[in-house]
């Protein structure tokens, strides 16, 4: 059933053994360059998701702000943003963007290879570039702050979905955990830039940061 591959005898792999799975040893190398090769393709375009979020998050507001008006639901000086997506239809645009931003924020908690498991998309690059960077940051510092941004944009998807004419107190426990959560984290983040600073750009962005 399993014939060997001349590269497996070439290497001197016993082919009178069961392979475990379909795949040969050939084959299962094969399929790990692949992967890895997939996996270099993914992280290589990985700055595009910090630009969506940073483009989404304004024009969600915008958008939504600007449909309630059109619609007469909120009045045009400057209404809390939940007011301009508590009602339909301006709700369901406001529910869906948001969630499209959280996604892209935290992404579900993905299982990664070691730790940190579980972490996200632009809140685990973070993390992975103060991790990678030679700075006196303390890991565990670090990585609570990862958590934090996570939590944060979990409080993000429950305003989206829990809109206050609706479910008044997860709506609120959902923007205290975002804003809150979110403030703390960024502060954490302002710190992290400054144990990191070197070439006179560096120092004037994290001045501009504390700003």
């Amino acid at each position: 059933m399993w014939k060997s591959h001349p590269q497996c005898i070439r290497l001197g792999l016993n082919t009178d053994l069961p392979a475990i799975s379909i795949l040969s040893y050939c084959e299962s190398d094969a399929l790990d360059h692949a992967t890895s090769e997939c996996q270099e393709m993914v992280t290589s375009h990985l700055h595009y998701l910090p630009l969506a979020v940073f483009i989404l998050t304004p024009l969600t507001f915008i958008s939504t702000y600007t449909w309630s008006v059109l619609l007469d639901q909120v009045e045009p000086a400057f209404p809390y943003i939940s007011d301009t997506g508590t009602l339909p239809p301006a709700s369901c645009l406001f529910s869906q963007f948001l969630n499209i931003i959280t996604v892209f924020s935290k992404l579900f908690l993905v299982y990664l290879q070691r730790f940190e498991k579980s972490m996200s998309c632009c809140v685990y690059i973070r993390y992975r570039l103060v991790k990678n960077a030679e700075s006196g940051t303390i890991s565990w510092v670090n990585t609570m702050a990862a958590w934090l941004g996570g939590i944060s944009c979990l409080g993000l998807s429950l305003v989206a979905n829990f809109q206050e004419s609706n479910v008044s107190s997860v709506h609120v426990l959902g923007a205290d955990t975002c804003f809150i959560g979110g403030a703390i984290y960024f502060c954490l983040q302002v710190g992290f830039y400054f144990t990191q600073k070197g070439t006179e750009d560096q120092i004037l962005y994290c001045d501009v940061l504390v700003l």
